[in-house]
Protein backbone atom coordinates (compact mmCIF):
# COMPACT_ATOMS: atom_id res chain seq x y z
CA UNK A 1 0.00 0.00 0.00
CA UNK A 2 2.82 2.40 0.89
CA UNK A 3 4.60 1.62 -2.41
CA UNK A 4 1.41 2.34 -4.37
CA UNK A 5 1.06 5.69 -2.57
CA UNK A 6 4.69 6.61 -3.35
CA UNK A 7 4.26 5.62 -7.02
CA UNK A 8 1.03 7.61 -7.33
CA UNK A 9 2.62 10.70 -5.75
CA UNK A 10 5.62 10.35 -8.05
CA UNK A 11 3.34 10.14 -11.07
CA UNK A 12 1.57 13.36 -10.10
CA UNK A 13 4.88 15.14 -9.55
CA UNK A 14 6.19 14.00 -12.94
CA UNK A 15 2.98 15.10 -14.63
CA UNK A 16 3.25 18.54 -13.01
CA UNK A 17 6.87 18.86 -14.11
CA UNK A 18 5.90 18.12 -17.71
CA UNK A 19 2.66 20.15 -17.71
CA UNK A 20 1.83 21.74 -21.02
CA UNK A 21 3.76 24.93 -21.70
CA UNK A 22 1.12 27.64 -22.24
CA UNK A 23 3.15 29.32 -25.01
CA UNK A 24 3.81 26.27 -27.20
CA UNK A 25 1.48 26.16 -30.18
CA UNK A 26 0.16 28.33 -32.98
CA UNK A 27 -1.35 31.73 -32.22
CA UNK A 28 -3.44 34.04 -34.42
CA UNK A 29 -3.98 37.76 -33.84
CA UNK A 30 -7.47 38.83 -32.78
CA UNK A 31 -7.65 42.22 -34.52
CA UNK A 32 -10.82 43.33 -32.66
CA UNK A 33 -9.18 42.89 -29.23
CA UNK A 34 -5.84 44.47 -30.22
CA UNK A 35 -4.81 48.15 -30.31
CA UNK A 36 -1.80 50.30 -31.09
CA UNK A 37 -0.86 53.88 -30.32
CA UNK A 38 0.07 54.51 -33.94
CA UNK A 39 -3.58 54.49 -34.99
CA UNK A 40 -3.12 51.68 -37.47
CA UNK A 41 -4.46 48.29 -36.45
CA UNK A 42 -2.11 45.35 -35.92
CA UNK A 43 -1.62 43.15 -38.95
CA UNK A 44 -3.23 39.76 -39.21
CA UNK A 45 -0.52 37.27 -38.38
CA UNK A 46 0.10 33.90 -36.87
CA UNK A 47 3.00 32.93 -34.64
CA UNK A 48 4.15 29.42 -33.90
CA UNK A 49 6.04 28.84 -30.62
CA UNK A 50 8.15 25.68 -30.49
CA UNK A 51 9.98 24.72 -27.30
CA UNK A 52 13.78 24.46 -27.44
CA UNK A 53 16.21 23.40 -24.74
CA UNK A 54 16.66 27.01 -23.58
CA UNK A 55 13.49 28.81 -24.70
CA UNK A 56 11.52 28.99 -27.93
CA UNK A 57 11.82 29.23 -31.66
CA UNK A 58 9.13 31.58 -32.95
CA UNK A 59 8.00 31.50 -36.55
CA UNK A 60 5.83 34.44 -37.66
CA UNK A 61 3.85 34.74 -40.85
CA UNK A 62 5.15 38.34 -41.11
CA UNK A 63 8.86 37.58 -40.75
CA UNK A 64 11.17 35.87 -43.25
CA UNK A 65 13.12 33.91 -40.61
CA UNK A 66 12.33 32.29 -37.25
CA UNK A 67 13.39 34.07 -34.07
CA UNK A 68 15.25 32.25 -31.29
CA UNK A 69 14.07 33.36 -27.87
CA UNK A 70 16.47 32.25 -25.12
CA UNK A 71 15.01 32.69 -21.65
CA UNK A 72 18.25 33.16 -19.71
CA UNK A 73 18.14 36.97 -19.43
CA UNK A 74 21.47 37.36 -21.23
CA UNK A 75 22.05 39.82 -24.08
CA UNK A 76 22.44 38.33 -27.55
CA UNK A 77 22.96 39.93 -30.94
CA UNK A 78 19.50 41.06 -31.99
CA UNK A 79 17.79 39.24 -34.83
CA UNK A 80 17.30 42.24 -37.12
CA UNK A 81 13.67 41.78 -38.06
CA UNK A 82 10.37 42.71 -36.48
CA UNK A 83 10.62 44.86 -33.34
CA UNK A 84 14.42 44.66 -33.27
CA UNK A 85 14.58 46.19 -36.75
CA UNK A 86 12.01 48.91 -36.03
CA UNK A 87 13.89 50.12 -32.93
CA UNK A 88 17.39 49.60 -34.36
CA UNK A 89 18.31 47.17 -31.59
CA UNK A 90 21.75 45.63 -31.55
CA UNK A 91 21.10 43.38 -28.51
CA UNK A 92 18.07 41.57 -27.12
CA UNK A 93 17.34 39.40 -24.13
CA UNK A 94 14.40 37.46 -22.72
CA UNK A 95 13.46 35.91 -19.41
CA UNK A 96 10.54 34.07 -17.91
CA UNK A 97 8.89 36.14 -15.18
CA UNK A 98 6.58 33.30 -14.13
CA UNK A 99 4.95 30.31 -15.81
CA UNK A 100 2.55 32.57 -17.73
CA UNK A 101 4.78 35.58 -18.51
CA UNK A 102 7.84 36.25 -20.69
CA UNK A 103 9.64 39.59 -20.87
CA UNK A 104 11.88 40.57 -23.80
CA UNK A 105 14.05 43.68 -23.94
CA UNK A 106 15.76 45.31 -26.91
CA UNK A 107 18.84 47.50 -26.54
CA UNK A 108 20.62 49.95 -28.77
CA UNK A 109 24.12 51.00 -27.65
CA UNK A 110 23.48 49.54 -24.19
CA UNK A 111 20.21 51.41 -23.58
CA UNK A 112 16.80 49.68 -23.48
CA UNK A 113 14.73 51.00 -26.38
CA UNK A 114 11.80 48.56 -26.32
CA UNK A 115 10.16 45.84 -24.25
CA UNK A 116 7.69 43.10 -25.06
CA UNK A 117 5.73 41.33 -22.33
CA UNK A 118 3.89 38.17 -23.35
CA UNK A 119 1.25 36.90 -20.93
CA UNK A 120 -0.63 33.63 -21.44
CA UNK A 121 -4.11 33.45 -19.96
CA UNK A 122 -4.76 31.00 -17.13
CA UNK A 123 -6.84 28.80 -19.43
CA UNK A 124 -4.13 28.86 -22.14
CA UNK A 125 -6.51 30.15 -24.84
CA UNK A 126 -5.12 33.69 -25.15
CA UNK A 127 -1.75 35.42 -25.19
CA UNK A 128 -1.56 39.17 -24.71
CA UNK A 129 1.56 40.86 -26.02
CA UNK A 130 2.23 44.37 -24.70
CA UNK A 131 4.99 46.24 -26.53
CA UNK A 132 6.39 49.69 -25.96
CA UNK A 133 9.46 51.64 -26.88
CA UNK A 134 11.00 54.19 -29.20
CA UNK A 135 11.52 53.51 -32.90
CA UNK A 136 14.87 54.26 -34.52
CA UNK A 137 13.14 57.38 -35.92
CA UNK A 138 12.47 58.60 -32.36
CA UNK A 139 8.73 57.88 -32.37
CA UNK A 140 7.25 56.37 -29.21
CA UNK A 141 5.00 53.35 -29.69
CA UNK A 142 2.77 51.20 -27.59
CA UNK A 143 0.63 48.24 -28.58
CA UNK A 144 -1.46 45.53 -27.03
CA UNK A 145 -1.95 42.57 -29.33
CA UNK A 146 -4.20 39.70 -28.32
CA UNK A 147 -3.58 36.27 -29.84
CA UNK A 148 -5.87 33.25 -29.75
CA UNK A 149 -4.47 29.73 -29.67
CA UNK A 150 -5.34 27.78 -32.78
Amino acid sequence: MRLASVLLTSSFLCAAAFAADPFVGTWKVNIEKSKTSSGRPPQTTTQKFEATSDGYQITSSLLPNPITLRLDGKDYTANIQGVAASVGADKSSARRIDSQTIESTFKRNGKIVATINRKASADGRFMTTTSNGVSKNGEKFESVVVYEKQ
